[in-house]
């Protein structure tokens, strides 16, 4: 079990790195100092190998999320921290097995991951392509997939196709949403990350796609093709089970 030095380090910057009080020399020369021990060693590289290799993802209500915890408390405890754990609830959501098979103009397989807390269902329609939110408003998609194929400009302007999209794409009749992936390059692989319904609208399947998959099928469409999409997602929702926060 690796022990936290580096983590316990980090710890200690948090409150000089967000306190408003002036820096004194001695606490500069106190960051200044934490600083390079770590830059030093290895050691979190180490912890992080583990956790990646050892525990893998830790989706929150996740059997490998309470292995996480553990781990992390017993190190911490063997790097000389007092740890306690606080009870939290948290939802527990599994992705499930997951696939996009294109059907028109041609038939092939799409890399995708399901948004996280996305409802699952199996979908089969017709694509339309969508640059922006304002496009979609002038656009029928009723009872159609959406796609947001929008470029990725800042993540905190690009992310709220994956996180509003589902549910404003749903507020127009849409049956399920792709979005091209928030992130700036790829190498054919999907990124995902959380959705966030509202209380308006239908919940829809919801999946993020390749950046090469959706220029594509944007330019697929933009040709005149009627694109064509069969989406399966397993994922299911299992209500709100305990874990804990690390203190």
């Amino acid at each position: 079990m690796p022990r936290y030095i580096p983590f316990a380090s980090l710890l200690c910057l948090v409150p000089l790195a967000h306190s408003e009080e002036p820096h004194t020399s001695e606490s500069t020369a106190q960051a200044r100092a934490i600083y390079e021990r770590a830059a030093e060693s290895d050691r979190a590289y180490k912890n992080l190998e583990h956790l990646a290799d050892h525990i893998g993802h830790r989706l929150s209500g996740s059997e490998s999320l309470a292995q996480a915890v553990e781990w992390a408390a017993t190190g911490m405890r063997e790097g000389g921290l007092q740890v306690r754990l606080q009870p939290v609830q948290v939802p527990h959501w599994e992705r499930g097995e997951e696939s996009a098979t294109l059907l028109s103009p041609v038939t092939r397989d799409l890399e995708i991951l399901g948004l996280g807390m996305t409802v699952g269902g199996e979908v089969e329609g017709e694509v339309v392509v969508l640059s922006s939110f304002d496009e979609l408003e002038s656009s029928d998609v009723e009872g159609k997939i959406v796609l947001f194929d929008v470029p990725f400009t800042t993540y905190s302007e690009t992310v709220a196709y994956r996180t509003k999209g589902p549910s404003i794409a749903a507020e127009k009749g849409a049956v399920a949403m792709l979005v091209r992936s928030v992130s700036p390059e790829s190498l054919y692989t999907p990124h995902t990350g959380t959705l966030r319904y509202t209380d308006t609208a239908p919940q829809i399947p919801a999946a993020a796609v390749t950046l090469e998959d959706a220029a594509w099928l944007h330019r697929m469409a933009d040709d005149g093709e009627t694109i064509r999409l069969k989406l399966s997602l397993g994922a299911q929702h299992h209500g709100m089970v305990e874990s804990h926060n690390v203190i």
